[in-house]
C-alpha cells in the first residue's frame, strides 16, 4: 500500500489499531481504487414470468485496477446456431475460411481438424503449449512460427497477430463485437476477487447495444448450463441471458440446457488486464499474492509482456496458479493431479529474453531473498487472453489478489480553499542533504482542473514508484518538489522535501520532512483510512458468532489515548475522536470501556453534534468498507502501523462495531457487539486496512487589501480605488500618466478576509458586490503596482497619494510612504493553513502552533524588500513582538493577543516604509495550562510560509466640512497677553435643528457626528484631532438638539459617547464638523466666558444658518477680547441731564442732547428705551451720542435724564462735553 503525506510529526513513528486490548496488525497492501457500481439487471424478466431478479447476486464488485473487455465472434452468419461446422439454416459453408476465421490460422471449430493441429481438441486437460510467441508485440498475442494449423499441411510463419480478436479499438467487422469496460463479474470473498462458473451463471447486459464505452454483467446465485457428458453443472456462457439456460422449479432456477444446446452462443474471448505492484515478500493481508484460473479452452497470461502461463489450445478445463511469494508457475488438470507445466517467473523471463544475460532480462528486478520471483514494490502488468473456440464446454473460474498500485497525488488549492488548476511541478531524486541535479528529475506535471497533480514518470508515464526507489538496493528516499510555474495571478510555493517512510510492517508513505523542525513550505496532508469487510458480507464478533452485514450496520470508532497517567495500552484512558480535518478535532468527555460508553457515542451522534460512528456501505465497487476521508495525528502513531516493539507508545487505535439497530439513536447494550479485530482473535484479519494521505499545497492568490478611512480612524464604504501597472504612472512613481488605464478598480464595501473588515474591498479576484470587486478579476504576477482612489464618497476628501505594490513570492508588500500623506499599512498574518488548523485548535489532541509569537520585520525601501533583508526596526524605531493564542473552536476560532495591552490593531500598522512578519513558536510553558497535546518542538524556524499573509493599504480621506466654527480671540489695548492665552478654552452651544428627525440626524443616519478640530496658535497647535459629537434630543422626533463632545475612552462612537461635556474651543483652533445634512439650520452661541474676556461682536460673524453644502462651507467666527479690570458705571452715576422748564406752555416737548467725547474714549450704553444714537467720528476726531428728553408739562418745574452704563476698560482720563442741541420752534 502507499500514500502520501506531509503531516508535521513525520519524524515520529506510530501506528493505528483498536483499543486497549491488542490489534491485529494486518495491513492490505492492495489499494482498491475508484470504480462505477454495476446495478444487476435480469433482462429476461421482461419477457418471462420466472422471477429470474429475485436470484441475483447484489455483492459484486469491479477493481478499478483491473479491466476487462469481451469479444462475441461467429463462423456463421451472425445469429446461426454455431453447433455446426458446416451448414447455416440449411446453406453449407466452409468454417475454416468464413466469418471470425477467414484467413486466419486460429480456428473456432466444433470438430477441429483431421491431424494434430493447433486448432485440433488435445483430447485432455493437457494444453497445447507454444501456440504463441513468448513476447505480446503491441500489445496482443503473436502466433508462434512453424505450427501446423491445417489439415492440409499448412504451417504458421509466426506474423499472424491476435489484435484481431482481441482489439477494442477496431469495432468494425462482420465477425465479431466488442464489449469494452466490463463490469459486475467479480465477487470478493477473503480478500480475493473471484469468480466461479459452477456457483454463479454470468450473462452480458445491453448485449444488443453497440458502440457504448462500457458494460455490466449481472451474477445468478445458481449455476447455469449441464456438461453435454458427466453430471457437471456451471458453464461460462456470457452471451446468453437468464432466459435461455433456467427455468423455474418451485421458486428456484434450475437448468434446462446442456453445453451442446443450440442456443448458446459459444464462441467469444475475453481479455482482462491488470496493473498490480509486487508487495513485500510477496505477501497481502498475510496470504501469498497469487492469481488462479482454471477452464477453457485458450489462456496465456503474460506479465509485462512476457509469457508466463501457457493454457493455450482447445482442451479440457485446466488450472494455472502463478504465486508471486515463491515466483512459483503451475499448469495442471482441474484435479491438480497431473502436472503439465513446473517452472517460475524468472524461467519464463528468461526464456523469453533468450537468457538471463541478454540486456532484456538484466533490466527486470529480482527479489534479493526470493530470485524467483519480483523484487518487492515493483510495478506490472497482467494481461489475461482467454478464448472459447471449442464448441462444447466452457468453464471459467478466476481467483487473484493482486495489489493495485498506489497513486501519490497532490491538490492545489489558495487561501480560500479553491482548487488551483495550472501548476507546474517537478520533482526531483535527491541525497539525504535534498541535493540535485538536473539530471535527477523523475517526474513534471500540470495541476489537473481539479488542482490535482499525480506524479508519473516523465518517460513513461507511469506511476512514480517510491517503494521501488527505496528497496531493491536504490535507497532513494529523499526528494524535492518544486513548483516551477505558478498559474497567473497566483505566487508560487516554496521547494517542498519529501521523505519516503517505510512502516514497520513494511508498508511505505511519502512524508513532507521534517527532521530539521521546519514547516516552511505552506504544504499540508491528511490521512485517511479504508476499512473493508474482507469476507463479502460476513463479520465477527468477538465469540466468533458471524453476522450478515446486509442485515444490519458496521460501524467503526476512532480512539485517542491520553498518556497523561503514564500507563500502559491497558491501563490508560482512550477517549473517541469526532470531527475532521477540516472542522476540527474533540475528544468524548469520558474514555470509552465498555458498551454503554459506545450507546453514549452514538446518542451523541444521534443528536447531530457529533459523528463518532463512521458507517459501513457499499462502495463505489461494491464492496462493504468505511471510508474515513480524515485522520487525526500522525498516521505512524496509529497501533495499526507500528512494529510490535513499538506498539505500547501508540496514540490512536480504531474499534469496529456490529448493530442491528434501524438507527444511530436505536443503538443500545442489547443490540451491538464488538467486532474481532484482534492479534490473537480467529477472525482478527477479516478487514482490510489502508492507509493513505492527500498533500495539499496552498498557492495564494495575489489579492491587495486596500481599506477607506476618514480622519477619525473610521471605515468607509463607498470609495472607488483603482490599480495600475506600473507603466501608467511616471518615473518617480508620484502621478499617473495623462490616460492612463487601470487594471481593475474596487469600490470598499465589506470583506472578510484576513478577517471581518468594514470599509474594504480586494484586488485580483472575480467580481463580488459584497466585496466591492468591481469585473471578472485580474491575474497579478510578481511585479511592481500602483493603488490610488480615483473616487470619493460623498462629503469626503479625495486623497491623490499614489500607494507602490510589490508582489514576490514571498507575499504583497505596500510602500506606507512619509508620514503626513494618509497612508499607512496594516500588516496581518492572515489565516492559517485550512489543514494545519488542526495543530492549533485542540491542545489536548496536538497543540504543535497553538501559541505563537510574531514579530515585525522592516525595510525602508524597495530595495530591501526584493532583496529579502529585512530587520526588526528600521532608524530609531523600537522592535514589535506580540505572542498569540488560538482562542475558539476550528471553525470559528482565531490567533488572538495573549497580552491585549501590547498591540491595539488588528496587525503592525505603520505609517512609513515596507513591513513584513516573522512567525515562531511561542515559549513552551509544559506545565499543561497550555494543554496536553503533543507539540512538536519547530525551535526558532520562522512560520511566515504557513500563514496566507495580508498587508492591508489604509488609504485616509478627510470628511468635508459642512459647518466651520473657528475661535478667534485678541488682546485689548493697553494690556499684556496673560501666559494662559492660547491654551484657554472656550464654550460653544451648538444647536442643530431641522423639519425632520431624520434630516437633522449626520448623513440622516445617526445623532453621532464627526469633527475634527484643528488649528491653534504658538505651544497651543497641535495635528489635527478627530471628536466625536452627540446630538442631544428629547425625543427620537425631536426636531432640534445640541451637539455635546464625547470624551470617554472606547472604540465605537457609543462608548465613546457614554460620557459627554460642551463643545470647547482655544484661541485660532476650528471646529470642522462635517456631513450635515442639507435644510439643517444651526445656531451657536458661547457660553460662560472666562474672567477678562468679553464677547467682540466685530469678530464674530455667521452665528446663524441654514446649511447648503452645494453653497459651500458655512464658517461661523466667534470673537473675544481680553481686557481685565474694567469699571463700570450704571445709569445715574455718570451723567444726570436736567430739565427746568419756565412758562405756562402744556403738552409734550422733545429736547434732545449730545455727549461728545474723542475717538477712543467709551460711551455709555442707552440706557433706557429712548432713542439714541452714535454718530461716526467727525473731523476733530470727536463721537458724539444723542439722546432724546421729552418733557411732559405738569406742575413740576424740571425733569431729569440719564445716559445708561458706561464701562473703562483701562485707566486713564476721560473726558466729556455735553450741550443742548437748540430746541425747535415753539420752545420756551
Amino acid at each position: 500500500m502507499g500514500g502520501f503525506s506531509c503531516l508535521p510529526g513525520g519524524a515520529n513513528k506510530g501506528a493505528l489499531s483498536n483499543v486497549p486490548q491488542p490489534v491485529a496488525a494486518v495491513v492490505a497492501v492492495v489499494m482498491l481504487l475508484v470504480t462505477v457500481i454495476v446495478a444487476p439487471s435480469a433482462q429476461a424478466d421482461e419477457t418471462s414470468s420466472v422471477p429470474f431478479s429475485d436470484h441475483v447476486v447484489s455483492n459484486t464488485v469491479s477493481p478499478s485496477g483491473t479491466t476487462i473487455n469481451l469479444f462475441d465472434y461467429w463462423v456463421q452468419p451472425y445469429g446461426c446456431a454455431d453447433i455446426d461446422d458446416s451448414y447455416c439454416n440449411g446453406q453449407a459453408f466452409n468454417h475454416s475460411d468464413t466469418g471470425i476465421n477467414a484467413g486466419k490460422q486460429l480456428r473456432f471449430t466444433y470438430n477441429g481438424e483431421s491431424q494434430n493441429t493447433i486448432n485440433k481438441w488435445t483430447g485432455s486437460a493437457s494444453p497445447r503449449k507454444g501456440m504463441v510467441k513468448s513476447l505480446l508485440q503491441d500489445g496482443y498475442p503473436v502466433i508462434a512460427a512453424d505450427q501446423l494449423y491445417s489439415w492440409d499441411g499448412k504451417i504458421t510463419d509466426g506474423t499472424q497477430s491476435l489484435a484481431y480478436l482481441f482489439d477494442t479499438e477496431n469495432t468494425e467487422s462482420d465477425s465479431r463485437k466488442v464489449y469494452p469496460n466490463v463490469t459486475g463479474l467479480l465477487q470478493l470473498q477473503n480478500g480475493y476477487y473471484v469468480y466461479d462458473s459452477t456457483k454463479n451463471f454470468a450473462t452480458l447486459n445491453d448485449k444488443s447495444t453497440s458502440g457504448k464505452s462500457s458494460y455490466s454483467m449481472t451474477l445468478y446465485d445458481t449455476p447455469g448450463v449441464r456438461a453435454e457428458w458427466g453430471s457437471s453443472v456451471g458453464e461460462f456462457f456470457p452471451f446468453n441471458s437468464a432466459e435461455d439456460v433456467f427455468e423455474d422449479s418451485n421458486g428456484s432456477l434450475s437448468n434446462k440446457v446442456s453445453s451442446r444446446n443450440s442456443v448458446l452462443n459459444h464462441y467469444f474471448g475475453v481479455h482482462s488486464q491488470s496493473e498490480f505492484m509486487q508487495p513485500v515478500n510477496g505477501i497481502i493481508n498475510d496470504e501469498a499474492m497469487t492469481f488462479d484460473f482454471q477452464g477453457d479452452d485458450d489462456v496465456w497470461v503474460f506479465i509485462d509482456g512476457v509469457l508466463v502461463g501457457d493454457v493455450g489450445g482447445i482442451h479440457n478445463s485446466a488450472a494455472l496458479h502463478i504465486d508471486f511469494q515463491t515466483g512459483s508457475v503451475k499448469v495442471t488438470d482441474a484435479s491438480g493431479n497431473s502436472t503439465y507445466t513446473n517452472t517460475t517467473i524468472r524461467e519464463m523471463f528468461a526464456n523469453a529474453y533468450g537468457g538471463e544475460d541478454s540486456d532484456e532480462f538484466q533490466s527486470v528486478e529480482w527479489s534479493q531473498t526470493n530470485t524467483s520471483t519480483f523484487a518487492d514494490s515493483t510495478y506490472h502488468t497482467l494481461d489475461f487472453f482467454y478464448l472459447e473456440r471449442g464448441n462444447n464446454e466452457s468453464n471459467l473460474k478466476l481467483k487473484y489478489n493482486l495489489a493495485d498500485i498506489p497513486e501519490n497525488n497532490l491538490v492545489k488549492l489558495d487561501q480560500q480553499g479553491n482548487r488551483v488548476a495550472g501548476a507546474n511541478f517537478e520533482l526531483y531524486k535527491a541525497g539525504s542533504d535534498y541535493s540535485y541535479t538536473a539530471a535527477d528529475l523523475i517526474s513534471k506535471g500540470t495541476t489537473d482542473k481539479d488542482g490535482v497533480y499525480t506524479f508519473t514518470n516523465h518517460e513513461t508515464g507511469k506511476p512514480v514508484n517510491f517503494a521501488d526507489l527505496a528497496r531493491n538496493g536504490r535507497g532513494i528516499t529523499h526528494y524535492v518538489l518544486k513548483e516551477t510555474k505558478a498559474p497567473p495571478g497566483y505566487r508560487k510555493s516554496s521547494d517542498i522535501h519529501l521523505r519516503y517512510q517505510i512502516s514497520p510492517a513494511g508498508d511505505g508513505v511519502l512524508l513532507c520532512n521534517d527532521e530539521s523542525g521546519k514547516w516552511d513550505s505552506g504544504a499540508w496532508s491528511v490521512a485517511h483510512e479504508t476499512m473493508t469487510v474482507a469476507d463479502g458480507a460476513t463479520v465477527y464478533d468477538m465469540n466468533g458468532t458471524s453476522h450478515d452485514v446486509t442485515q444490519g450496520k458496521v460501524f467503526a470508532v476512532i480512539m485517542h489515548r491520553d498518556k497523561t497517567a503514564a500507563g500502559t495500552l491497558e491501563s490508560d484512558a482512550w477517549r473517541a475522536v469526532s470531527g475532521s480535518a477540516l472542522e476540527g478535532w474533540n475528544l468524548s468527555s469520558d474514555a470509552v470501556n465498555g458498551m454503554a460508553d459506545v450507546v453514549q457515542l452514538a446518542k451523541s451522534d444521534g443528536a447531530g453534534s457529533t459523528n463518532y460512528l463512521h458507517f459501513f456501505g457499499l462502495d463505489s465497487e461494491g464492496k462493504y468498507s468505511a471510508s474515513i476521508s480524515s485522520l487525526p495525528g500522525d498516521i505512524f502513531t496509529y497501533y495499526f502501523m507500528r512494529s510490535d516493539a513499538e506498539k505500547a507508545d501508540s496514540l490512536y487505535a480504531m474499534g469496529v462495531y456490529y448493530t442491528t439497530a434501524d438507527s444511530t439513536e436505536g443503538i443500545n447494550a442489547s443490540n451491538t457487539v464488538r467486532l474481532d479485530t484482534t492479534e490473537t482473535g480467529a477472525y482478527g484479519r477479516q478487514f482490510l486496512r489502508n492507509f493513505g494521505v492527500q498533500i495539499a499545497i496552498t498557492d495564494v492568490r495575489n489579492d491587495p487589501i486596500v481599506q477607506k478611512v476618514d480622519d477619525a480612524g473610521n471605515p468607509v464604504e463607498g470609495a472607488e480605488f483603482s490599480l495600475y501597472a506600473a507603466d501608467q504612472v511616471n518615473a518617480d512613481g508620484t502621478s499617473l500618466l495623462e490616460g492612463a488605464t487601470a487594471l481593475q478598480t474596487c469600490v470598499t464595501a465589506n470583506t472578510s478576509y484576513p478577517y471581518e473588515m468594514k470599509g474594504s474591498c480586494m484586488f485580483g479576484m472575480a467580481g463580488s458586490s459584497s466585496e466591492g470587486v468591481q469585473g471578472s478579476g485580474v491575474d497579478l504576477d510578481n511585479g511592481t503596482y500602483y493603488v490610488k482612489e480615483t473616487k470619493a464618497p460623498e462629503g469626503y476628501e479625495i486623497n491623490d497619494t499614489l500607494v507602490k505594490l510589490l508582489i514576490t513570492d514571498n507575499g504583497i508588500f505596500a510602500d506606507a510612504g512619509t508620514e503626513d500623506n494618509g497612508v499607512s499599512t496594516m500588516t496581518h498574518i492572515g489565516t492559517l493553513n485550512e489543514a494545519l488548523k488542526q495543530f492549533a485548535a485542540n491542545r489536548d489532541i496536538n497543540r504543535t502552533l497553538s501559541d505563537l509569537k510574531v514579530t515585525q520585520l522592516r525595510c525602508a525601501d524597495e530595495e530591501c524588500v526584493t532583496n529579502g533583508s529585512w530587520s526588526e526596526t528600521i532608524g530609531s524605531e523600537h522592535g514589535k513582538s506580540v505572542d498569540v493564542s488560538w482562542t475558539g473552536d476550528y471553525k470559528n476560532g482565531y490567533y488572538t493577543l495573549t497580552d491585549q495591552s501590547t498591540m491595539t490593531d488588528n496587525g503592525f500598522v505603520n505609517t512609513t516604509g515596507w513591513t513584513y512578519y516573522k512567525v515562531s513558536q511561542a515559549e513552551d510553558k509544559d506545565d499543561g495550562s497550555q494543554g496536553k497535546g503533543v507539540r512538536f518542538s519547530l525551535k526558532n524556524s520562522n512560520l511566515a510560509h504557513i500563514f496566507t499573509g495580508a498587508n492591508v493599504i489604509r488609504v485616509q480621506d478627510k470628511r468635508k466640512a459642512s459647518l466651520t466654527l473657528t475661535k478667534k480671540v485678541t488682546v485689548g489695548d493697553g494690556y499684556d497677553k496673560p501666559d494662559d492665552f492660547d491654551t484657554q478654552r472656550f464654550s460653544f452651544d451648538v444647536t442643530l435643528s431641522a423639519d425632520d428627525a431624520a434630516t437633522l440626524q449626520q448623513d440622516g443616519t445617526t445623532d453621532y457626528y464627526h469633527g475634527t478640530i484643528s488649528g491653534g496658535t504658538g505651544d497651543g497647535k497641535k495635528d489635527d484631532r478627530q471628536i466625536v459629537m452627540k446630538l442631544h434630543r428629547d425625543s427620537e422626533s425631536a426636531t432640534s438638539g445640541k451637539l455635546l463632545q464625547c470624551v470617554a475612552d472606547g472604540d465605537t462612537d457609543a462608548e465613546k459617547c457614554a460620557e459627554t461635556a460642551s463643545i470647547t474651543l482655544s484661541n485660532k483652533q476650528t471646529l470642522s464638523i462635517a456631513n450635515i445634512s442639507d435644510g439643517v439650520t444651526y445656531t451657536i452661541k458661547e457660553t460662560g466666558l472666562p474672567n477678562g474676556y468679553v464677547f467682540e461682536s466685530a469678530q464674530s460673524s455667521n452665528l446663524t444658518g441654514t446649511i447648503q453644502r452645494s453653497s459651500g462651507i458655512a464658517a461661523a467666527v466667534v470673537g473675544n477680547v481680553y481686557q481685565p479690570n474694567s469699571i463700570t458705571l450704571v445709569a445715574g452715576r455718570f451723567v444726570t441731564v436736567v430739565k427746568k422748564v419756565v412758562g405756562s406752555a402744556t403738552g409734550s416737548y422733545p429736547f434732545e442732547f449730545q455727549l461728545q467725547a474723542a475717538q477712543g474714549t467709551p460711551l455709555p450704553t442707552c440706557g433706557t428705551a429712548d432713542t439714541c444714537s452714535v454718530s461716526d467720528v467727525d473731523a476733530n476726531g470727536n463721537h458724539v451720542m444723542k439722546k432724546t428728553l421729552t418733557y411732559q408739562t405738569s406742575g413740576e418745574q424740571s425733569q431729569s435724564m440719564t445716559f445708561g452704563d458706561i464701562t473703562f476698560t483701562k485707566p486713564g482720563t476721560y473726558t466729556y462735553s455735553l450741550s443742548e442741541i437748540t430746541p425747535s420752534s415753539g420752545a420756551l
